[in-house]
């Protein structure tokens, strides 16, 4: 069980150094995409990475994925592996998330 972090500094409106400087106050990897690029290879290897147990942390989930798509796939991956994920701006909704089925029940809703 560990936590693992990944923040998208590739967009030109995004606080780069507030962005990084909170992913790297958690004390665990942090994987930093910088480059404008469809392959995305730090967000590969942050989901690679992952495995039953651990604590992904993202900044936002507007600075993390790219759609809808990409943030749907996400959680359901979370939700199959059992990785809690934490939310650095939105600490509340994480306890939210966290302690509550609600999300599972969306979650098998999309599933469908």
């Amino acid at each position: 069980m560990k936590h693992i972090a990944y923040g998208n500094i590739a967009q030109q409106n995004e606080e780069k150094e507030v962005i990084i400087d909170s992913l790297k106050k958690m004390n665990c990897p942090v994987f930093i995409e910088s480059d404008i690029d469809n392959r995305r290879e730090k967000w590969t290897e942050f989901i690679d990475i992952l495995q039953e147990g651990d604590t992904a942390i993202i900044y936002s989930f507007s600075n993390t994925f790219v759609n809808y798509h990409d943030m749907i796939f996400f959680l359901k991956y979370c939700f199959l592996l059992q990785v809690f994920l934490f939310l650095q701006q939105s600490y509340y909704l994480c306890c939210f998330l966290k302690y509550s089925n609600l999300v599972e029940k969306i979650l098998y809703s999309l599933w469908e």
